[in-house]
């Protein structure tokens, strides 16, 4: 499922947020688990909650505010102001969801550690060969991880020269402070003046993007983990004797674990997963000022939207197959063949539940959030 340095980058990540108290967890090296934090951990953990809260307020107020003055504001600056009550509210829902499904949360990442530990620690003799669309799924799998914490890395970098740029933006602190006079006044005040806002907007986005990449890779490891035992339990099924009943025809119990998997991520996760489409691609939308094809193409990479759409479309072909072999039942196995029915009939689809883009798995919903981020950027321009 992951090699071993994707799974070494995943592990430092959970390692840096603990070691911050921006997780609430005891992270263990040596387990490679996560335990309960301490009392203090949790006092740590809600004052960065805190912090987030208190300046997604501050972004909201700012922007209603300078929209009010008679001094015009930039539409450069107002676009980057929508931007950062988006992002703010994104990470403020994320500290909600880790503060409220802490326990959760924890339970379905010490699941997927192990998972991890126990498909890389096997043996070579009982690893079957694997298909090449299986191997391409893991290359994928790991150039998302890569490109999503190489994006983790240098974006809080990135971001702060915003500060020295434009230190009176409207959603910056500095514009409280500093006694600025116009937009964007970089060139009015020395780096000494700006450095405290500098070290300040570092702290913020370096808050915002170690929580959103949290959410994000573990969400898209859980999908990644439900896609590959489907597809395994679909290749055992188009091996197995299709005239006998047993483990192998009507894999029950595996199929159960998966839905209490999926039902385990439904809810830890679900104020993540049902602001998380709408927020990011009108994020995306604003910053990149309407580009629908360029928000399409992140769509996929941003979010694990296409991960979830594999799952379903593989959960459709290992039902059909399971309902397949029920036809091939000889008259003696009548009674079992009545239990399986049963059994099979219970069996609930797979499908990653919040969110109207988790929802429908097809390219036709991106399109239309992305006709209406354009109305809402022309609008943008034409009133404000």
């Amino acid at each position: 499922m992951l090699s071993i340095p994707c799974s070494s980058v995943l592990s430092s990540l959970l390692r840096c947020g603990c070691a911050l108290h921006l997780f609430p967890y005891r992270y263990d090296p040596y387990e490679k688990r996560v335990h309960p934090p301490s009392q203090n951990s949790r006092h740590v953990f809600n004052f960065h909650r805190f912090v987030i809260n208190g300046m997604t307020l501050f972004a909201m107020v700012r922007f209603f505010l300078a929209s009010r003055t008679t001094t015009e504001l930039p539409l450069l600056l107002k676009i980057l102001n929508i931007a950062w009550i988006g992002v703010y509210s994104l990470t403020a829902i994320g500290f909600y969801q880790i503060a409220n499904n802490g326990e959760d949360i924890g339970t379905f990442v010490n699941s997927l550690l192990q998972y991890v530990d126990e498909v890389q620690a096997a043996p070579k003799v009982e690893k079957r060969a694997k298909r090449p669309g299986e191997i391409e799924q893991e290359k994928k799998l790991a150039k998302y991880l890569t490109i999503g914490f190489v994006l983790f890395a240098i974006n809080p970098a990135i971001h702060v020269m915003l500060v020295e740029e434009s230190p009176c933006a409207p959603h910056f602190t500095s514009s409280l402070i500093l006694p600025c006079t116009g937009y964007p006044g970089g060139s009015e005040f020395k780096l000494v003046d700006k450095l405290p806002f500098i070290v300040l907007e570092y702290y913020l986005t370096s808050l915002i993007f170690t929580t959103l990449s949290f959410n994000w890779a573990i969400i898209l490891l859980g999908l990644s983990w439900i896609l590959v035992e489907l597809q395994k339990m679909g290749s055992s099924l188009k091996r197995s004797n299709p005239f006998t009943i047993s483990k192998t025809t009507f894999p029950i119990v595996p199929y159960r674990t998966l839905e209490y998997l999926m039902t385990l991520l439904n809810s830890a996760f679900r104020p993540y997963l049902a602001t998380l489409p709408a927020l990011l691609v009108a994020v995306v939308a604003i910053l990149l000022f309407g580009s629908p094809v360029r928000g399409t193409l992140l769509l996929r990479v941003l979010t694990p939207l296409a991960i979830s759409g594999r799952v379903v479309t593989e959960n459709k072909s290992v039902l059909a197959s399971m309902r397949r072999r029920m036809e091939f039942v000889p008259p003696a196995k009548k009674r079992e063949k009545k239990l399986e029915k049963v059994m099979l009939r219970s069996c609930n689809r797979l499908r990653c539940e919040a969110g109207s883009l988790y929802t429908f798995e097809t390219s036709i919903v991106a399109t239309c959030l992305d006709n209406g981020m354009q109305l809402t950027l022309n609008m943008l321009v034409t009133f404000m």
